[in-house]
């Protein structure tokens, strides 16, 4: 099993309800915010593999490589249909 699957059953604790719905941002408001005021995650490799296997725009499989300096990672993919994204 992955650590990012969704089974609620592996974490007892936590209930949905005491999630804070921080609500719809608006793409030119996240593209303004300062990197070092921006809110950070930490997220398990496994899961942005997850996300990186299927291209989000047409849902085909891709290939992607990751390149990591520190906590720094970029990640080029390539999905079957010759989209080729940055992140």
């Amino acid at each position: 099993m992955s650590l990012c699957d969704d089974d609620l059953t592996e974490d007892p604790d936590w209930n949905p309800e005491d999630e804070k719905d921080e609500g719809p941002e608006k793409l030119d408001d996240q593209l303004e915010v300062n990197a070092a005021k921006e809110r950070k995650c930490i997220v398990y490799e496994s899961c942005l593999d997850k996300l990186f296997k299927i291209c989000s725009i047409c849902n085909s499989a891709c290939t992607y490589t990751k390149i990591v300096h520190g906590s720094y990672l970029k990640i080029k993919n390539w999905c079957e249909k010759g989209r080729k994204l940055s992140m």
